[in-house]
């Protein structure tokens, strides 16, 4: 995620015929699934397709409630930064390298405009006591060289890069060894995707040092995401793992989201990490729905990480019923598209939106969040993937192409 000065966030399986799982429970998130096709519609136009999966998280309740990011203060990023560098960067480093290398982002203090990125901004060191009183805010506490990545923005992780896909695909020539920074690299431009999957798996992942389950591969996430972060009322989930291989080396790419008292939020399909093109939704609203993600490349490392965020204010929470249930969404959808469209569906979850709005007394982004059924899959004239929602409570039916 991207924060503004004053903190805000401005950019943002089993076949159908034999039924689905009676209760397939997925253990990276420990969110538990009881659907089957009796309750989707079926006397339309609405193809399924025969190995579509359907996800509906076995929730004691539901809610609408508002998200609200938090502004951290400068003594939280830098206390969480310290240690995510302490326990995984510090050995790369000289005592002596680390002042000059740890550096931070601010409105307080400007930058120097005759040094270049990422040395312009100041050194954290050279105002420690101001950062540790909370005397100036520090929207971003960062190390960007050749060594690793890491970065902490507004008491969120924003990314960490410990440089090991970074460092193989030099020795196999892929990329320059130029002593710059490596940033916010992602190795997924050097591979090849293998297969993705939605739901938890006893496939195996064959990395270089062990072979693991593809449901072992999303505990481990999970773990390591509440290890770097902790325990919050917002969860990591998984939303898609992707294997690929990476120049004769297996890796895995985990998509996460958050979840909210069992129920996932919404999350992208992903073809390419970072990267999420639509031609905007049908109704002209906004929503969040970029995942963050894990990379692996090993069975028990993580290279990468993105910007999972946990520093939310939950308020306004009101307990709701689902007035539209799995049957009545389905038939809205088949009643809202064309029959020459020909929509055949793939997948179908029940998640929390995120609509994007802006707080009329302060400016602030916040984040409108309701239950709402998804369903992906493609029509017969376009090679885009379609999102189609309906929302759980008044039956509204929108969408969005993912090209």
């Amino acid at each position: 995620m991207i924060y503004d000065k004053k903190g805000r966030i401005i950019c943002i399986i089993v076949s159908f015929a034999l039924l689905l799982s009676a209760c397939n429970n997925m253990s990276s998130s420990n969110i538990k699934y009881d659907v089957n096709d009796s309750m989707m519609y079926t006397d339309g136009t609405i193809t399924y397709a025969d190995n579509i999966i359907v996800r509906r998280p076995e929730a004691d309740e539901y809610y609408t409630f508002l998200l609200t990011p938090q502004k951290a203060d400068s003594s939280d990023t830098l206390e969480l930064f310290d240690k995510l560098f302490n326990k995984y960067c510090k050995d790369k480093y000289d005592s002596s390298e680390i002042n000059d290398k740890k550096r931070f982002i601010s409105p307080d203090v400007e930058p120097n405009k005759n040094e270049s990125y990422p040395n312009c901004f100041p050194k954290v060191s050279d105002h420690l006591k101001e950062l540790l009183e909370n005397k100036i805010w520090a929207n971003e506490i960062y190390i960007d060289d050749e060594k690793v990545y890491l970065s902490v923005m507004n008491g969120n992780l924003h990314a960490l890069n410990k440089g090991g896909t970074y460092s193989y695909l030099i020795e196999k020539g892929l990329i320059e060894k130029s002593g710059k920074r490596i940033g916010m690299f992602f190795p997924d431009i050097y591979c090849e995707v293998k297969k993705n999957y939605f739901t938890t798996s006893d496939d195996k992942v064959d990395f270089s040092d062990e072979k693991i389950t593809i449901s072992q591969a999303q505990k481990k996430t999970i773990e390591y995401i509440t290890e770097l972060v902790g325990e919050h009322e917002i969860k990591p989930c998984i939303s898609q793992t992707t294997i690929m291989d990476m120049k004769g080396r297996t890796i895995a790419t985990l998509y996460i989201t958050g979840m909210y008292k069992g129920v996932p939020f919404d999350a992208n399909e992903m073809k390419k990490i970072g990267a999420m093109g639509t031609n905007g939704y049908s109704n002209n609203k906004e929503y969040y729905n970029l995942p963050e993600c894990a990379i692996m490349d090993s069975s028990d490392n993580f290279d990468i990480i993105t910007g999972y965020s946990h520093n939310y204010k939950i308020r306004d929470e009101k307990k709701v019923n689902l007035k539209i249930g799995l049957k009545e969404a389905t038939r809205i959808v088949d009643k809202t598209f064309s029959v020459n469209l020909k929509l055949i569906i793939k997948r179908i979850e029940l998640v929390y939106c995120r609509q994007i709005l802006t707080d009329e007394k302060d400016g602030e982004i916040i984040y409108d969040c309701y239950p709402v059924w998804k369903l992906s899959g493609k029509t017969n004239n376009s090679n885009n993937d379609l999102c189609i929602y309906v929302n759980a409570l008044n039956g509204e039916c929108y969408y969005y192409e993912n090209q």
